[in-house]
């Protein structure tokens, strides 16, 4: 089953910051027959930051370098 929290707790900070990679993902809600877009990201530690428990941030760099 699924748990939700309300913020990030300590145990799942630790496991969170030890990512190598990380997945976004959106979905235009203003065309009836759009897709899910889901994109892999995590060049480096850097990438991704816990702010605090309740806000992260990533850092939106360009794709797979394909023209």
């Amino acid at each position: 089953m699924v748990n939700f929290y309300e913020e990030i707790v300590p145990e799942l900070h630790d496991f969170i910051v030890k990512q190598p990679i990380f997945f976004v993902g959106s979905a235009p809600l203003h065309l009836p027959h759009s897709h899910v877009n889901v994109s892999p990201k995590g060049l480096a530690d850097t990438t991704f930051t816990i702010a605090n428990s309740r806000c992260v941030w990533y850092q939106d760099v360009t794709g797979s370098g394909i023209s």
